[in-house]
């Protein structure tokens, strides 16, 4: 049994690894820079710590979790148009860095489920190569089937709207996020901006 559970690893991860390795080592090439715009970013991450506010026996606190996640510059404009011309009515929405995400993870129950999101990344200070920032992210959240169907709101047909916020520390290519998933816990994601 713990044989076939590393063999099993070795197969879920090693492509995964390999993936991270030659994309980042192609980070430099040309044509790499022709297929993002200045300032774009690209995030991999994975779930280093879990867990929930109340733990019970059938909890799951290794979410095996693989994250991608595309960032935008912040210097894509929001503004809204009015008669005369531009206003700006939430003047913060123009330092805010749009995202567009998804995740695979095991749930609180051990079921693997799925998390695709869009949101915006907020940097709040920044000193260095070092930058302190808040996200939000809104998605649709699918996995939670059977018995546990009803542990999550809204999950009428297995999937079911979910909003999570996050705080995150980046240093230069390392990042890490504090995300609170409800009233259920909180969770710690470690990663890497490839770009």
């Amino acid at each position: 049994m713990v044989m076939t559970r590393s063999i099993s690893r070795a197969v879920l991860w090693g492509p995964i690894v390999f993936s991270l390795v030659l994309i980042s080592s192609v980070n430099n090439v040309a044509w790499a820079d022709a297929l993002l715009v200045s300032k774009d970013r690209l995030l991999i991450q994975t779930s280093a710590i879990s867990r929930h506010y109340e733990s019970r026996p059938e909890h799951n606190n290794h979410q095996k979790l693989i994250g991608i996640e595309w960032q935008a510059p912040s210097h894509y404009r929001f503004d809204w148009q009015k008669e005369g011309g531009s206003v700006q009515r939430m003047p913060f929405l123009r330092e805010v860095s749009w995202v567009v995400g998804g995740a695979s993870f095991l749930n609180s129950f051990s079921q693997r489920s799925t998390y695709l999101y869009g949101g915006g990344r907020y940097d709040l200070y920044a000193s260095g190569q070092s930058t302190l920032y808040v996200k939000g992210t809104i998605g649709l959240l699918n996995g939670y089937r059977g018995e546990y169907q009803n542990k999550i709101p809204f999950n009428r047909y297995g999937t079911a709207p979910a909003v999570l916020p996050a705080f995150g520390l980046q240093y230069r290519r390392l990042g890490i996020e504090v995300i609170p998933f409800g009233a259920a816990g909180v969770m710690v994601n470690v990663g890497v901006y490839l770009f």
